[in-house]
């Protein structure tokens, strides 16, 4: 099935979402599938017509304000889209460079207790010696 960007003009209006009225404004009109819009413009062939939303012109200052809108929640919609798969891979690394500081961790506090059980059988050694 096609993306919904089809618009169904009769005269001079276009209909509203879900064929629930009617509208001059082409961000108030209702999207439809090609197949949908064709379907019903075929209707009354006469004066209906299926267009792309791109082959109608931003005619009025409200048009022309909602389409610069559509157009900057699109984009800002890619790039938090991009920026979570960023997030995402940061946070993997992440994830991997602390196991590994943890497992680091482990070794070295491993290592003291040796040192330190080393260190006292040494300063018993001394002791008994001194005696």
């Amino acid at each position: 099935m096609s993306e919904a960007r089809y618009l169904i003009k009769k005269g001079a209006y276009f209909y509203r979402a879900d064929k629930s009225g009617y509208t001059s404004f082409k961000f108030d009109a209702g999207r439809y599938t090609k197949e949908e819009a064709e379907a019903e413009a075929s209707v009354e062939p006469w004066h209906m017509s299926a267009i792309h939303e791109d082959d109608v012109e931003e005619d009025n200052f409200v048009d022309k304000e909602v389409s610069q809108l559509r157009r900057r929640l699109a984009l800002a919609e890619s790039s938090s889209s991009a920026l979570l798969a960023k997030l995402q891979k940061v946070e993997k690394i992440s994830k991997g460079r602390m196991k590994r500081l943890n497992q680091e961790i482990v070794k070295r506090k491993a290592l003291e207790r040796r040192l330190m059980n080393r260190q006292s059988t040494l300063l018993g050694s001394v002791q008994s010696n001194i005696k």
